[in-house]
């Protein structure tokens, strides 16, 4: 689960790159299995949000679901660093080029806060060549 920061905590230079802001995200649990049945419901807009999410992970980038993200965004996996909006379109435009297909075969959203949508998701990756 997500520890939000509150807003007392926050550096107070707007200057500082994306990562001075972001919610780090942790686990209560060792399960990252979702279980969709147990997801929380979104907002039509939220779920909109979420749908575009799950398709950026299935290897389908468009440059209106990059454009969701802020300029200073930051992404963090075992796989990948990105600060900024430019480098995340990147990974996201390059996944095609590394996976024939990815197909989700499901997410469980366990959070949703102003601000925040945690999720769980589950996806199943054929690499091309």
């Amino acid at each position: 689960m997500a520890n939000k920061m509150s807003t007392n905590t926050l550096p107070a230079d707007s200057s500082l790159p994306g990562e001075n802001f972001e919610v780090r995200q942790t686990s209560t649990s060792d399960d990252y299995h979702p279980d969709p049945s147990r997801s929380i419901e979104l907002s039509p807009a939220r779920q909109a949000l979420m749908d575009d999410i799950i398709a950026l992970y299935s290897c389908q980038p468009t440059q209106e679901r990059v454009r969701r993200y802020t300029p200073d965004c930051v992404y963090d996996d075992q796989f990948v660093y990105a600060n900024d909006r430019y480098k995340m379109a990147g990974q996201w435009f390059a996944l095609p080029k590394l996976f024939k297909e990815s197909k989700n075969e499901g997410y469980e959203v366990v959070k949703n806060e102003p601000g925040l949508i945690q999720f769980k998701n589950e996806q199943v990756s054929e690499r091309t060549g």
